[in-house]
């Protein structure tokens, strides 16, 4: 029996799925499972569906410059040393760009401003990226070196970038749950090991909206329960059994922008707050509880339950903002027109 960490009194089985299940889904042409194609799923099955057919995918432009911030973190030396070059960044976006088509396709596109992004605004984001009167006086080099410089301040070392999460499941029609964590930390004194992701919310509406940047705050305990942690802790525990991770964390690189005005509590040219926020990690037995989860779920998508959800957002339909809500409209299988859901200001994805 392999050697099992403090409070995990489970020996995983052979195989999560039965050869049924796996046989199933290599019939779909679901093989390789990833948090992010079943979270969608759980919010609409139908774009999974769309997903496995490669079917027309729109993807907001901000998908793009996240893809392009978690490149230079990836890199972060390198961006100490080149972040100041325009061309560095901008091949990162077509890096980026290179593997969002070979992943899903020639039929995705990033969208801004109701089309596709044009090889000038690459350029210019580029340039964007480089100036610091965007940011109010920080780089996006400067975000990045910044944030990686503080983490080291907070007492941690980074033990893993980018690190890719993988397990196969069968020999026989293999299923394979993939996922990558930007950061793995371990903290100096300590020794305790977490699992870091790194968002770039609030930073884009300064570089696309002409918007001041805006700080990003989350609860500890909002932190623990988010889903693709626990994803991503199971994936964890599957590759390095005998490692405890203990904490997960969220970083917000946009908190780094400095304040232009001085208000209540703070003044201008501090930073609007602390770039990381972090939360215990969950108890084994709700990872394996996940895992449970997890097979009910694939049993469901290898008998094809692929029905258009039509989910609710903030009171209303989701379906506008789904990256598949063009592909949705053509097809005739839906129980209700996609047209109910139809105005104005979603014409460009219906041309």
């Amino acid at each position: 029996m392999s050697k099992l960490i403090k409070g995990w009194n489970y020996e995983p089985p052979p195989t999560l799925l039965d050869a049924a299940t796996r046989k199933r889904l290599h019939a779909v042409g679901y093989t390789e499972v990833h948090h992010t194609s079943l979270s969608y799923w759980r919010e609409c099955h139908a774009t999974l569906g769309f997903e496995i057919g490669k079917a027309e995918r729109i993807k907001d432009v901000r998908l793009l410059l996240g893809g392009v911030l978690h490149k230079a973190f990836e890199r972060g030396e390198d961006c100490r040393t080149h972040g100041r070059d325009h061309m560095w960044w901008q091949q990162l976006f077509y890096i980026c760009r290179d593997e969002q088509v070979a992943r899903d396709g020639e039929k995705s596109s990033y969208f801004f401003n109701g089309s596709t992004v044009k090889g000038n605004q690459i350029t210019q984001w580029s340039l964007d990226f480089c100036n610091p009167n965007i940011l109010g006086g920080v780089t996006m080099q400067g975000l990045v070196v910044g944030t990686l410089d503080r983490l080291k301040t907070y007492g941690y070392e980074i033990a893993g970038s980018e690190l890719h999460l993988s397990y196969k499941d069968g020999v026989v029609d293999p299923i394979r749950f993939d996922g990558t964590v930007d950061l793995k930390l371990v903290n100096r004194r300590s020794g305790m090991l977490g699992l870091v992701d790194v968002k770039s919310y609030g930073i884009w509406q300064a570089y696309l909206d002409n918007k001041a940047a805006k700080a990003e705050r989350i609860a500890a305990e909002d932190v623990t329960y988010l889903p693709q942690n626990r994803h991503y802790h199971w994936l964890h525990n599957r590759k390095y059994p005998t490692e405890e991770v203990t904490f997960y964390g969220l970083i917000f690189p946009t908190n780094l922008v400095p304040y232009q005005k001085s208000g209540s509590g703070y003044k201008a040219g501090d930073i609007k707050d602390v770039p990381l926020f972090m939360g215990p990690a969950l108890p084994l037995s709700y990872v394996r509880d996940y895992e449970y989860q997890m097979v009910s779920w694939l049993k469901l998508i290898a008998d094809r339950h692929f029905e258009k959800l039509m989910p609710m957002k903030y009171g209303k339909v989701g379906c506008p903002d789904c990256p598949w809500f063009k592909a949705c409209m053509k097809d005739s299988t839906a129980s209700r027109t996609a047209d109910l859901f139809y105005t104005n200001e979603y014409n460009y994805v219906r041309d």
